[in-house]
């Protein structure tokens, strides 16, 4: 237990010869011996039993305590790591960061913050609960790993480029969706843009570009057979209410006509009249003077059948450029129908007339 060196050697004194009278042990040699014990025992540990730091222990009677003895200070080292300094000869605090690369991080409670400034590797997956923050990145997220693919043109934008079949497609930085056979910009694109109609109306456009021959939208059908389907449905609510259709012959442009869909169901009348009033005209197109063309003002027609316009007369858009006017002519269908149907009533009634005068 101590480590004092003895100042007398009893040893030597058993080895003279009886008699000799160096070979008595004096009381006060064995006092020196004891007071040499004691003081070795006093500089090893305290009156309650701790043993210093200098002297091999912790210094302290708890684990709280042994920490704040042995560690480097507490103090303005919050969130900070132990680790052994640059030149290995002792162990110090240090930010929690660095400029290597980070191969393994294990746990499985919650990390409030990591700020790297190298590369992060990891053969599992990261769970983000916030918003992760990459300010200068040299390098981009794969589509794959939940990135979009790129690191500029459209912000968010999944980026496509590839080969499928025959020809090419890819969304490029003007946000236009391009396919065709080895240069999709001079083939056929599909894209969307914000059209005349004011702020927040978008618009998806089939663009057949240089191509005059070409269809800008072709819906083909390749069922067998003469049963009725659909090629586009127009839907409002999830319900559809028209369709262009085929029977694999023929198209047939619908609208909902159900009984069931329908109320206050009347006969027309005074249909003679309503067609006297309509002003049919013919006419040459502003953007087209070569062609000549029959039919009607929208906004004459909409005097007499008004459900088969759309739109008002005049209008622009926000721009100034024309908010053109738009007419169905179906609807005057019916119109049309009714007012033969009084002609040829009238007809009848004038044959019966003339047959009963001629009988005379």
């Amino acid at each position: 237990m101590s480590n004092y060196t003895k100042s007398t050697n009893f040893a030597s004194k058993d080895a003279l010869t009886s008699g000799n009278p160096l070979k008595i042990v004096k009381g006060t040699e064995i006092d020196t011996e004891f007071n040499n014990i004691a003081t070795a025992i006093a500089t090893k540990s305290d009156s309650g039993g701790i043993t210093a730091v200098a002297s091999g222990g912790t210094g302290a009677t708890t684990a709280a305590g042994a920490r704040a003895n042995l560690l480097p200070t507490f103090a303005s080292n919050i969130g900070k790591v132990l680790a052994v300094n640059s030149s290995a000869t002792d162990v110090e605090f240090v930010a929690a960061g660095g400029t290597g690369t980070v191969t393994s991080v294990a746990g499985t409670g919650t990390v409030n913050g990591i700020s790297l400034s190298g590369t992060v590797t990891t053969s599992g997956s990261i769970t983000l609960g916030g918003t992760l923050n990459v300010s200068s990145p040299t390098g981009v997220l794969p589509v794959a790993n939940g990135g979009t693919g790129s690191a500029s043109g459209v912000a968010a934008s999944i980026v496509i480029a590839g080969t499928f079949s025959s020809g090419t497609y890819a969304l490029n930085s003007s946000s236009l969706l391009r396919l065709g056979a080895s240069s999709p910009s001079a083939n056929w694109r599909l894209y969307s843009v914000p059209v005349n109609q004011g702020t927040g109306h978008p618009s998806i456009v089939s663009d057949r570009l240089n191509y005059a021959d070409s269809s800008s939208l072709f819906c083909n059908d390749t069922t067998s057979g003469s049963t009725s389907r659909n090629l586009i449905v127009f839907g409002l609510n999830n319900t559809g209410y028209a369709a262009i259709a085929t029977n694999g012959t023929t198209i047939t442009y619908g609208t909902s006509s159900d009984y069931r869909l329908k109320t206050n169901v009347t006969p027309l009348a005074d249909s003679t009249n309503k067609v006297k009033a309509l002003k049919p005209c013919s006419y040459n197109w502003v953007n087209a003077p070569e062609i000549h063309s029959q039919g009607f003002l929208a906004h004459e027609l909409a005097v007499v059948v008004p459900q088969a316009v759309v739109g008002e007369k005049d209008a622009v858009n926000a721009d100034g450029s024309i908010k053109s006017q738009q007419v169905d002519l179906s609807y005057v269908i019916p119109l049309l129908t009714a007012a033969l149907q009084e002609a040829i009533a009238r007809i009848e009634a004038l044959e019966v007339r003339i047959t009963a005068l001629e009988s005379q």
